[in-house]
């Protein structure tokens, strides 16, 4: 799996991703910082890569538009840090790989993970 990280998330989170054995890049180091979401989806659906985010944006794009990739997973907690980061993606991320790789829209909330097969109907 292919990960592009959004820019309102740590920069170091593409690299603990990296860490755990998967490609992944934050949108600052491929230049999409600033950018307009539906540019930074075309990029990732491009790439084949699933994007990370803090931003509810992305899933109502999807939504909106009926489209089947890219998979987001976006985290709906009240703070993040590094290590619940990786325990998160380390401990779920396998779990998640068939609907990732089929089109998902993924929320992790402090309680639970929420998975929607895409597209949305």
């Amino acid at each position: 799996m292919k990960f592009l990280i959004d820019e309102n998330m740590r920069l170091s989170f593409a690299e603990i991703l990296r860490d755990l054995g998967y490609e992944a890049v934050h949108a600052f180091e491929v230049g999409l910082d600033e950018t307009d979401d539906s540019l930074i989806m075309k990029y990732a659906a491009t790439h084949q890569q699933i994007i990370v985010t803090f931003d509810l944006d992305f899933s109502r794009l999807i939504a909106l538009g009926n489209f089947q990739f890219p998979s987001v997973i976006t985290f709906r907690t009240d703070s993040i840090t590094a290590e619940f980061f990786r325990q998160v993606m380390s401990m779920h991320l396998e779990n998640l790989k068939e609907q990732l790789m089929e089109g998902a829209m993924v929320t992790i909330t402090d309680r639970n993970i929420r998975v929607k097969k895409l597209p949305v109907k």
